[in-house]
């Protein structure tokens, strides 16, 4: 039959025919949940929302102190001596975190205490992180071992300077 033969069709009938498209269906159901189910179940899931919101449940929940988690201000605190920038920031941000409690056995924590302002927090830190180096893995070792030689150069302690260069030695080359 070629193009001529086929019988002209109306717009109306095009427009059936594409509402009919596999391309416009609904995603397939949840198997094993009916149509009316499905739509009874998300029916009473936004009522209950609905409801949390207008009665100011859900504000409540996050005005409370303990909602957002106990350790959140501690986890700022580690996170400031994470990202801090300049040697004075890390001893301020490590102030603060002591006066809220000891500081976690976390090596990249310790690995930025060697730059704390303090030559006691300093010498610290070198013990934890020779503790620390053998259990967990460190990520920036290039930068703690710049630190040390940094703190082997310039530290008027001999204790700490030759607690850096054993650290350095440890650390892996790269």
């Amino acid at each position: 039959m070629s193009d001529d033969e086929r019988p002209k069709r109306s717009w109306s009938e095009i427009d059936k025919l594409r509402d009919k498209s596999t391309h416009r269906r609904d995603p397939r159901p949840e198997p094993g949940m009916s149509g009316a189910r499905r739509e009874r179940s998300q029916k009473s899931y936004r009522a209950a929302l609905d409801r949390a919101f207008s009665s100011g449940a859900i504000g409540k929940l996050l005005d409370e102190p303990g909602a957002q988690g106990e350790g959140d201000g501690r986890a700022r605190e580690l996170a400031a001596i994470r990202n801090a920038d300049t040697p004075e920031d890390v001893s301020a941000a490590v102030d603060r975190a002591l006066a809220a409690g000891p500081l976690p056995d976390d090596i990249e924590i310790w690995a930025r205490v060697v730059e704390h302002r303090d030559m006691p927090r300093v010498r610290e830190a070198l013990a934890r992180l020779a503790a620390l180096l053998d259990e967990q893995p460190l990520k920036r070792a290039r930068a703690l071992r710049s630190r040390l030689r940094y703190l082997e150069e310039i530290a008027e302690d001999e204790e700490i300077r030759v607690l850096a260069a054993k650290l350095r030695s440890r650390l892996p080359a790269g």
